[in-house]
């Protein structure tokens, strides 16, 4: 038992795993928590239903869903480890534009482009490191899913945060910092 518990740590604090898990995803969830955080909000501050908002929100689930199988083929074939980059700046784009244009119209094309922005091949990018491979898929998916839902919980605060800031300004600041993130990652990567 005591070696399996060493190795869990050893997977888990490798720098291939930590850095994704840490430097890539939970930015990523915490732009996305757009949907469940902001999206009520301002669905109530331009007078739509509870139905109305849902129907958004499963819009933007579809989206992602129906996108997935042709742009997860599409990004690993022409964009590799490049898909990271494109789906966080489609992400951050789309909340910075609703921050600047905060209107209906624009609030659906955020929730489309987030929608978009998940069909990326975010775990297939995971699973191909090759110490995931090594650990097996199944068990690092766990780890995974605890990425993401560190993410989701750092993402109310962070939202929290924006409204009392004010929601471009905090958008830029994330913008920044998931900025960083990224090129933190990218230096990890190159040192390989």
């Amino acid at each position: 038992k005591r070696q399996k518990h060493t190795g869990k740590l050893a997977f888990l604090f490798s720098g291939p795993v930590l850095g994704y898990l840490l430097l890539v995803v939970v930015p990523y969830v915490v732009i996305n928590g757009f949907t469940s955080y902001f999206l009520p909000i301002f669905g109530d501050s331009y007078g739509l239903s509870e139905s109305q908002t849902s129907l958004l929100l499963v819009m933007n689930c579809l989206v992602g869903i129906f996108l997935s199988e042709a742009l997860t083929g599409l990004t690993m074939k022409y964009l590799g480890r490049g898909a990271i980059y494109l789906s966080s700046a489609l992400s951050l784009g789309a909340v910075l534009l609703f921050g600047y244009f905060q209107n209906l119209p624009m609030l659906a094309l955020t929730l489309f482009l987030l929608g978009a922005s998940k069909s990326f091949g975010r775990e297939i990018l995971f699973c191909r490191q090759p110490v995931v491979a090594q650990y097996g898929e199944d068990e690092a998916m766990g780890y995974y899913n605890l990425a993401d839902n560190l993410g989701e919980s750092i993402g109310t605060m962070v939202f929290g945060g924006m409204l009392s800031i004010g929601l471009v300004t905090g958008m830029w600041i994330f913008t920044g910092i998931s900025a960083v993130t990224l090129g933190i990652y990218t230096l990890m990567g190159k040192k390989k």
